[in-house]
């Protein structure tokens, strides 16, 4: 199962984990609540347009949040 982890250079998102498996995807956030927050079903090419946005913060609020919960 290829997981993939890293961090962000954001102000909002601290940690990533994406399961390429199952398009799970697992965020920790910089302020509390922390997390982690588990978004299910996120497509790879989401979960692409999240690790290379300008603004994490942002791409989460616009695409992934509300829809993938």
């Amino acid at each position: 199962m290829p997981i993939l982890q890293g961090y962000f250079e954001s102000e909002a998102l601290e940690t990533y984990d994406y399961d390429t498996n199952t398009n799970l995807l697992v965020l920790t956030f910089r302020k509390p609540p922390r997390g982690p927050f588990y978004y299910y079903n996120v497509p790879q090419p989401v979960f692409a347009g999240l690790r290379n946005a300008g603004s994490a913060g942002q791409y989460f609020n616009a695409v992934i949040r509300g829809v993938y919960e």
